[in-house]
């Protein structure tokens, strides 16, 4: 029985190599991304409290407090997400 399941597990089909470690899809995130083509205009406006339900001193103090739990690192293979687009997404 145990020659039987190992002979099972080394019938698996082997995985494909990766083609891209990232898609291309979300490099172009900051030309065209809604965070960077929309999060500057609403806080000049005062549409900024109806898209994301706080005004802009309750965000900057919530961005202030967990900033540090949400940036990570830039790595050579890609620029991470900042901690203000991350937050801004979750809120939305």
């Amino acid at each position: 029985m145990w020659y039987y399941l190992k002979l099972i597990k080394k019938k698996k089909r082997p995985q494909r190599p990766r083609r891209f470690w990232v898609h291309k899809l979300p490099l172009s995130r900051e030309e065209k991304g809604l965070h960077h083509t929309l999060y500057d205009d609403l806080r000049d406006c005062d549409k900024f409290y109806t898209y994301f339900r706080m005004s802009k001193e309750t965000f900057d103090e919530l961005l202030f407090k967990i900033e540090d739990v949400l940036r990570k690192e830039d790595t050579t293979m890609r620029k991470s997400i900042s901690p203000e687009e991350k937050l801004a997404l979750f809120l939305r």
